[in-house]
């Protein structure tokens, strides 16, 4: 990930967030099966996806608790 995915997540709210995780989980999904039923040539991709998932997840439980919900 660049600097830049993770200074606009960081100017998003937490419910952007989470609805941005739950795209990306739809493209990990869909990235695994492309993987299972063709030949990929760049496999890296959902591992990158799965990292931004975690990131996008992981700023938005920071931003609720800094928020006091």
């Amino acid at each position: 990930m660049k600097k830049k995915d993770y200074t606009d997540m960081h100017g998003m709210k937490p419910d952007e967030l989470v609805k941005k995780a739950r795209e990306l989980k739809k493209q990990i999904k869909a990235e695994r099966l492309t993987m299972q039923t063709k030949e990929v040539k760049n496999r890296r991709i959902a591992k990158e996806l799965r990292k931004k998932q975690a990131v996008a997840l992981s700023i938005a439980r920071a931003k609720v608790l800094a928020l006091g919900k």
